[in-house]
């Protein structure tokens, strides 16, 4: 996945792995010590731009992740970057795409791929 965030991240362009408990709560996902762990590995590609690779997979967990990190995806309305006068914006759709899905076709039994840049 590729994603635009808020503000500068102050991520390497060295990958970095990150372990954090999460665990749902209503209709959102909160960080959690005691929740389902999810690992994901964050790469700077960018000044706001940021590479995620995540080896599990949890509700919302690249959007939960970049929020608690500082650093949230730029359009994310579900966890989103309060403005500097405490409000959210709306208006920018969310700035987060996969470029690669790579899955088990259960017809053929082969690994497919789908790049996108």
């Amino acid at each position: 996945y590729r994603a635009v965030v808020a503000d500068d991240h102050g991520f390497s362009d060295r990958p970095t792995t990150i372990s954090l408990g999460m665990r749902k709560l209503g209709n959102r996902v909160i960080v959690d010590p005691n929740g389902k762990e999810t690992i994901t590995t964050v790469k700077a590609l960018g000044e706001r731009e940021v590479e995620l690779i995540p080896h599990t997979g949890h509700t919302h967990q690249l959007r939960v992740l970049m929020n608690h990190l500082g650093a949230p995806i730029v359009g994310d309305d579900t966890y989103p970057a309060p403005t500097g006068r405490g409000l959210y914006d709306f208006t920018t759709p969310l700035l987060l795409h996969a470029v690669k899905l790579e899955f088990n076709d259960p017809v053929s039994d082969s690994i497919e791929v789908v790049n996108r840049e």
